[in-house]
């Protein structure tokens, strides 16, 4: 089916500026203003309330902006103190108590003021709706600065008194409101710019109507149904954008980000599981990767559209018309009854010469083509006396339609008016065609080069079509040089853990026809010979008779993505300060030890350790020393590890050591000799030598426990023991007596130099600001 040019939306006169158009009075229109933004204050804070809510969208400075910028600069000194006690009812209606309700007030006011300052400078200038390059301009300096501004100021105040802090506000209200403005701010300008009864014209339209049902159900049900639903919620805003131009496209991107925020609120799109609160505040951000989009291109879809015009127009008036196009003539009289018209006219639309001489010219067009030239074309014919270029539609005795421009000039009498004019038209529906099959493949190309993930496209036999610049830098070799050649001459996939080559994935996706993917673990290997680790999914493609025409691999380059999730996977097992083992792996490793030690009857111990005096370190040295410490005894402690040994940090001075394969309890005492002597050694720390000690306490396995909680806690125990011992020794676990915890026995068998090492420690220092636990 052949597409139809979007018909043009400016069907009238060049809209009025907006300090032209009527005015209503001050009062009324200060008073509609404040009651349009509370009701729109009411429903972002009413929807930032909903469980799932992170921040608040706030449509209303906008909508205050766009008031303000209606009227002349000296009606904001009611407009604005209005909408400010608007925002500061609706915040106490809702439960806000007065001064947190205040506080709202300066950061929307300042907010609200710089938006219409910047709406009237914008409507000064070019028009922006044809270019998205001033409308990206438009849209920083109507939309992203004021948003900016006001967080600042409000987060500011905010935190001054209220618990949350200027750093968790921030980011919300920014969000909150850069996707308010943005969401709105099109509406906005496309409402200056043409007024409201142009906008209401272009949407009352079957169509139009219909592409915003389609959009608001995409929004509605496509979150509930499908993975990565804002994909699938940008491709009705794209097809506004192609199809019906700015106006609806503005529209339907409000009602896009009203839907979305609402049902974010509502629970029915969850954001991921996170343990960083900002990280919730990046979820709101794909709305405005769906909503800035389409309207970039329904602004670069409008300029098009007038550059062909304007191209056309100035082309036609340097060539000659019969000896470059085809023509159809035609000539009327002011009535527009036709009094003759060309064979090749009669022959285009398969008529006889009795069928249209004598009637209206207009009757062998649609009727909304004949509309207008009615109402608008022949009038400015008449008043001009000359027309060019102007759209229209014809209509055959098949009923088939033609698309093609009509030019004509009036012909006058001797006394100078109009006796018939003549009309050339050019029938350009092959032309409007090519050019949109044109302008889709260099969108469709731009886009494929432009995106930072590899596409690699082939026919039907699994030969290389396409590979985009992405793809071809990793294989080093000219795109011209790969087409041609089979998918796995070019592609050589790897699997990580095997090393073995994968399969085709472009020759399983012809057979199957249907979207597969690689293992997690594939690698790409490069033009260098290096293997990259790679993930991508495989599509087939097929035509619009859903014949089969090929398949496509889009990859992308994840080293740095297994990267981190390996570094993460450290981190989650490993203390931060020290890089040793933390509690988790302690307890998976006792576990494992516990385990084997039940199936192979070994025995094994557990040692609990803390610093003595630690804290005096951290008081008198500073918490930097005292992490500098810590991390001085980590190294000395994993000195002292055999092989079957584990090492782990507790937190603060803490310390536990598993110590494996031992033949007799006496081999659990050697070891926390040589760490008792390990540690006594003297460090520098903070510019001073020090030394410290260490208490111990012993737990064996099994006959102190046969679980790591168990074991740890009778090792604590111990620890104990040997502090109100005298520390800087060592006790293994000894039941208490029934009187309470003492100190038990000690299971020495001799002092060592280490229980003498107690250097003293170095005078007092003034406290440092704290740093760091320890």
């Amino acid at each position: 089916m052949m597409r139809a040019e979007p018909r043009p939306q400016d069907t009238g006169p060049p809209p009025v500026p907006p300090h032209r158009r009527p005015q209503p009075p001050l009062w009324l229109a200060a008073g509609g203003a404040a009651l349009v933004y509370a009701a729109l204050a009411w429903l972002g804070i009413e929807v930032s309330r909903l469980p799932g809510s992170v921040a608040t969208l706030w449509y209303a400075n906008l909508a205050g902006a766009w008031a303000l910028a209606r009227r002349p600069p000296r009606d904001a000194w009611l407009m604005l103190p209005l909408m400010m006690a608007a925002n500061l009812g609706v915040n106490l209606a809702l439960g806000d108590d007065w001064l947190i309700a205040l506080t709202f007030v300066p950061a929307n006011l300042t907010e609200t003021a710089l938006a219409a300052w910047a709406l009237r400078s914008l409507m000064r200038g070019p028009d922006l709706l044809h270019s998205p390059a001033l409308l990206a301009k438009g849209l920083l300096l109507a939309g992203v600065l004021p948003a900016l501004v006001g967080s600042v100021l409000g987060a500011a105040l905010l935190a001054s008194c209220s618990e949350p802090t200027f750093a968790y506000l921030w980011p919300r209200w920014l969000e909150g409101g850069l996707i308010g403005s943005i969401s709105m701010l099109p509406l906005v300008l496309v409402l200056l710019r043409q007024g409201r009864r142009a906008v209401w014209r272009q949407l009352a339209t079957l169509e139009a109507v219909s592409l915003l049902l389609l959009s608001a159900g995409v929004s509605l049900v496509v979150p509930l149904a499908v993975p990565y639903p804002f994909v699938y919620i940008a491709l009705p805003l794209v097809l506004m954008a192609l199809r019906q131009g700015f106006a609806l496209t503005a529209v339907a991107n409000l009602m896009t980000s009203v839907l979305t925020g609402t049902q974010i609120g509502l629970g029915l799109l969850v954001p991921p599981a996170t343990t960083l609160h900002w990280q919730h505040v990046l979820f709101y951000l794909p709305i405005l990767a769906v909503i800035v989009p389409p309207i970039l291109l329904a602004t670069a879809m409008e300029g098009y559209r007038q550059s062909l015009r304007e191209l056309r127009a100035s082309e036609q008036r340097f060539r000659t018309l019969y000896a470059r196009t085809p023509a159809l003539l035609m000539s009327f009289l002011p009535d527009g009854r036709l009094v003759s018209a060309s064979d090749w006219w009669l022959e285009k639309l398969g008529r006889r010469p009795e069928e249209v001489l004598q009637q209206p010219f207009t009757a062998f067009m649609p009727p909304e083509s004949a509309r207008r030239l009615n109402e608008q074309v022949l009038p400015a014919l008449r008043r001009h006396g000359h027309c060019q270029d102007e759209a229209c539609q014809w209509l055959t005795a098949r009923g088939e339609t033609i698309e093609a421009r009509l030019s004509a000039v009036w012909e006058r009498d001797e006394h100078g008016q109009p006796s018939r004019a003549l009309a050339v038209i050019e029938d350009v529906t092959e032309q409007q065609r090519l050019a949109l099959f044109a302008a889709e493949r260099e969108f469709t190309e731009v886009t494929l080069h432009s995106i930072g993930d590899g596409v690699v496209a082939c026919d039907a036999d699994g030969r290389v079509q396409y590979l985009n610049p992405v793809a071809a830098s990793l294989l080093g070799a000219p795109v011209e040089s790969w087409r041609g050649r089979d998918f796995d001459e070019v592609i050589v996939l790897f699997d990580q853990e095997t090393q073995q080559r994968l399969d085709s994935p472009v020759q399983r996706c012809l057979r199957e026809q249907r979207v597969s993917g690689l293992p997690s673990m594939a690698l790409l290997r490069g033009a260098d010979g290096a293997l990259y680790p790679i993930q991508d999914s495989v599509a087939p493609i097929f035509g619009r008779d859903g014949r089969l025409m090929g398949a496509v691999m889009v990859f992308q380059d994840v080293r740095e993505a297994r990267a981190m999730a390996q570094r993460m996977a450290h981190l989650a097992h490993h203390d931060a300060l020290t890089d040793l083992p933390n509690r988790v792996l302690l307890q998976d490793r006792i576990t494992q030890a516990c385990e084997l030690g039940q199936r192979e009857g070994r025995q094994f111990g557990v040692m609990f350790l803390d610093l003595d005096h630690f804290k005096e370190i951290n008081d008198t040295l500073g918490h930097a020393a005292g992490d500098d410490l810590l991390r001085e005894v980590a190294r000395r402690l994993q000195a002292t590890l055999r092989q079957c040994d584990t090492i782990c940090r507790l937190g603060g001075d803490e310390f536990v050591m598993l110590i494996g394969q031992l033949d007799a309890p006496s081999d659990l005492a050697a070891v926390a000799d040589k760490v008792l002597a390990r540690v006594a050694q003297p460090c520098r720390v903070a510019g001073q030598e020090v030394s410290v000690s260490i208490s111990l306490g012993l737990a064996l396995y099994p006959s102190d426990g046969d679980t790591a909680d168990r074991l740890i806690k009778h090792a604590d125990t111990a620890m104990y023991q040997a502090k109100r011992g005298g520390r800087n020794r060592y006790e293994f676990f000894a039941a208490l007596p029934a009187g309470g915890l003492g100190p038990g026995p000690d299971r020495r068998a001799e002092p060592t130099a280490a229980d003498t090492a107690h250097a003293p420690l170095p005078p007092p220092l003034p406290p440092p600001a704290p740093v760091s636990g320890g």
